[in-house]
């Protein structure tokens, strides 16, 4: 495997597994500025990342004025960030029908339901068109959503059961 396709491989690995991330959004109120959140998300079959956002929270009404953002996530770890891999998807962001998302989303992160069912948070999805991969030294790079995002090859459960937990996670090694 080339050097650009193991590094293609473990920037899927990574987004497709972070489950949060950083999420950069053009302030409202300070324009010209960027705001950042942390937020949870989960893959669609795609491989887009869906969100269930808050309508009171900054970065949502950052959103619906400019739907331009980027997403960063971060290899897990301890010690120095910066030896730990790290990508950073730049994208739109747009709602969600929430049938189209709530069984995947609820699937992955089932103590959520009660922000969407009671809160009236929003379901978003974000689709990258460039991200920077940066993996260590020497190896920082972009790539096209093409070569990051794949449609996932396991079908969604049907209950989030630990035999179906770790069908996922074989299912993730086949990205």
């Amino acid at each position: 495997m080339s050097t650009g396709d193991e590094q293609a491989r473990l920037a899927r690995h990574l987004f497709a597994g972070a489950f949060y991330g950083v999420l950069s959004t053009h302030s409202v109120e300070h324009s010209g500025y960027p705001f950042g959140s942390v937020v949870p998300y989960v893959p669609d079959r795609d491989g887009n990342p869906l969100m269930l956002l808050s309508h009171l929270s900054q970065h949502t009404h950052n959103l619906d004025a400019d739907g331009r953002c980027s997403l960063t996530v971060v290899e897990p770890g301890e010690g120095d960030v910066q030896t730990r891999a790290r990508l950073n998807a730049l994208g739109d962001v747009s709602t969600v029908d929430p049938t189209e998302a709530t069984q995947r989303y609820f699937e992955y992160l089932p103590h959520t339901r009660v922000y969407h069912e009671q809160l009236g948070f929003r379901f978003y999805r974000f689709r990258p068109r460039r991200l920077h991969w940066n993996g260590g030294f020497a190896t920082a790079r972009w790539f096209d959503a093409s070569r990051i995002l794949h449609t996932n090859p396991c079908l969604l459960y049907t209950s989030p059961s630990p035999r179906d937990h770790l069908a996922h996670l074989v299912c993730r090694l086949l990205l």
